[in-house]
């Protein structure tokens, strides 16, 4: 086993462009993991590139905390110290060891980690590993529109959500070596921002050449708006900018929400579900669609057999009447089965976001009440 190994740590909120600088150190040298999670052709078709039992330790992690990766609430404070989570802090040296203890030099990339660092950074000291990260900024209102395409998340959720993970970031980044990447000048230049980025490192990474094609930019499906409409939104996007020009900004002190603030996060969720509640009104037309098939189906086959009674020669039709019924009745059933199942997930979504959302205005409401007493 080499004396020094070095593991890069590509982290940053999820949708802003982590996988693709994950690949790209990977496609300059850098061992990944044996198994990745699969590529999604829809959402990220070069893959994610995460360490599929690493993000299944921090899933169970999260359910163990009784939280998830979109969960607004901060984790409870020293969490990781909890002995509830030593079964899991053995999974995690035990799968370390195996996995990166042989490399002299990997990139593990799990925009969880942003969130999950203190779990992690106590046990990649004691493997021996040297830590340092590339943090991947982008546009929060892009990746604000990239998470509203796959998880149907608000926008003002999204925002506050990236809020939290770049508060986070600032609170355990100082702890190790880190770079700010830049993602829309990833795209332009993925090769020199990435050598700019690694040369600030201790170490200095070695990196081959990077396959420029994984800057491939009909792969970004998601844009910024050209304005920031709302007052979360002109929140975000200003410290966002102050993030790019390199000036502190005070994360604790911006994610504070005032009344204006919830008020606009309430009102939006309500439209949120104003249009699924239009979703639903669809799925039903589709259903009253499917219904007319078949009735109309039925009368088909009924005035064909009718007629068989009097005409031999017409079995043949019925016959063929029957098979199309039979395919219109599967791909009716098929349509239902769909819209049933994408109502379901939407409003499991919406449920749980409104729970989650209203337990933290009503935790967030009595404390201010207690600190006016």
């Amino acid at each position: 086993m080499p004396e020094e190994k070095h593991i890069v740590l590509v982290l940053g909120m999820h949708r802003s462009g982590t996988s693709m600088i994950a690949e790209a150190l990977a496609s300059g040298g850098l061992h990944v993991a044996s198994k990745l999670i699969a590529a999604d052709p829809q959402i990220n078709a070069r893959g994610y590139w995460e360490d599929e039992e690493l993000v299944a330790i921090n899933e169970d992690l999260f359910a163990s905390l009784q939280s998830s990766w979109f969960d607004l609430q901060p984790l409870a404070e020293n969490f990781w110290k909890s002995p509830e989570l030593d079964s899991l802090r053995e999974r995690a040296k035990s799968h370390l060891h195996k996995e990166y203890g042989a490399a002299e030099t990997a990139v593990i990339k799990d925009p969880r980690l942003s969130i999950l660092l203190p779990f992690w950074l106590p046990l990649f000291a004691e493997l021996g590993f040297n830590v340092s990260a590339l943090i991947v900024s982008r546009h929060p209102l892009a990746i604000a529109a990239s998470l509203a395409r796959r998880d149907q998340l608000p926008q003002d959720y999204s925002l506050l959500l990236w809020l939290k993970y770049q508060r986070e970031l600032a609170k355990y980044s100082s702890k190790f070596d880190s770079a700010l990447i830049e993602y829309d000048a990833a795209l332009q230049d993925l090769v020199g921002t990435i050598n700019t980025a690694l040369q600030s490192l201790p170490g200095n990474p070695p990196i081959k050449a990077i396959d420029l094609a994984i800057a491939d930019v009909s792969l970004q499906h998601c844009k910024a708006n050209s304005e920031a409409a709302g007052s979360i939104a002109k929140r975000v996007v200003d410290c966002y900018q102050q993030q790019l020009q390199g000036n502190n900004v005070d994360w604790e002190s911006v994610s504070a929400l005032d009344a204006e603030d919830y008020t606009q996060l309430l009102s939006n969720m309500a439209m949120d579900l104003v249009r699924s509640s239009g979703k639903q009104v669809e799925i039903g037309e589709l259903h009253s669609y499917a219904q007319k098939i078949v009735q109309q189906r039925d009368l088909e086959l009924s005035a064909a057999n009718s007629s068989l009674k009097d005409q031999g020669k017409l079995l043949q039709h019925a016959e063929n009447v029957v098979l199309e019924r039979d395919q219109q009745l599967k791909e009716a059933a098929t349509v239902l089965s769909e819209a049933r199942e994408q109502r379901d997930e939407m409003e499991r979504r919406l449920s749980g976001l409104y729970k989650r959302l209203q337990a933290s205005i009503i935790g967030r409401l009595a404390l201010r009440l207690i600190d006016r007493k």
